[in-house]
């Protein structure tokens, strides 16, 4: 809460909230899958209650909620993320995480009118200093000068740190966080380090190793059990799904920028 007294969070699929001295906890709303929410003065709060939705209002006291974003066209993967007041507390920014060029980006909305306005074609979270910068991810932690006024990015962008961790898998969620004063907090992009291993069911010893790629995920075995599909990459700026097969070399099988998740 912008009082600092209580804390929003996502837990068994519903908004919540806790007051941080007597930790008496309030259930606010469904939520199955939340991507991110804001506080205002007021006590609204602007949440994504799961992936692939539009976003809500709802107070902190509980009660009602009402959406105040609409997501655009059902044929392609879209939704909006990561709201982020302004200081105004009537405007917000949040990210379209839309696979249409036209669409995506960083917006900032108005509470009151539901109008948006596209700031940038970036896929990243966003967030706002008082010192009158915008802040996002693009290949590196970036800070652009931004008329809070006139709700317009300015001026040019300035990198700031790199190799900032990314979540394309959450709606493109930057791992920065500015406060209001402009200090940041940032999570690098780092990746650890992982192997798939085949293993002998009847023994539990390994039998062979994968080490090709520094990071693996989503191994997905075929039915008759001889081939597994995995993603493979670095998983924060590329993926891909590879083919493994016993005493054959590793295959790939997409070439997108990130693929991920295989299903037989």
């Amino acid at each position: 809460s912008p009082d600092g007294a209580s804390l929003g969070f996502f837990a068994g699929g519903r908004l919540k909230r806790i007051d941080v001295t007597t930790r008496a906890v309030v259930d606010l709303a469904l939520a199955p899958d939340g991507y991110g929410g804001t506080w205002n003065d007021r006590g609204d709060i602007v949440f994504a209650p799961h992936e692939g939705a539009g976003l809500f209002l709802g107070v902190a006291t509980g009660g009602p909620v009402a959406p105040v974003t609409k997501v655009g066209r059902a044929t392609v993967v879209e939704g909006h993320a990561w709201p982020e007041f302004l200081p105004d507390g009537r405007h917000f920014l949040y990210t379209d995480y839309s696979g249409e060029t036209d669409r995506f980006g960083i917006y900032v909305a108005d509470l009151d009118t539901k109008v948006t306005k596209r700031l940038l074609p970036i896929y990243s979270s966003a967030g706002y200093s008082r010192d009158g910068f915008l802040w996002f991810v693009k290949d590196s932690l970036m800070a652009q000068p931004f008329d809070v006024d006139r709700l317009e990015a300015t001026g040019i962008a300035i990198p700031v740190a790199d190799q900032v961790r990314q979540r394309y898998d959450l709606g493109w969620k930057s791992d920065f966080s500015v406060s209001p004063a402009g200090v940041v907090a940032v999570r690098s992009a780092g990746v650890d380090q992982n192997r798939l291993v085949w293993i002998d069911r009847r023994t539990g010893k390994e039998t062979a190793s994968i080490a090709d790629s520094p990071w693996y995920a989503n191994p997905t075995l075929s039915v008759d059990g001889t081939k597994l599909l995995a993603t493979a990459g670095d998983g924060a700026t590329s993926d891909s799904l590879w083919m493994f097969e016993n005493n054959l070399a590793p295959r790939r099988v997409t070439f997108g920028r990130f693929d991920a998740v295989p299903v037989w």
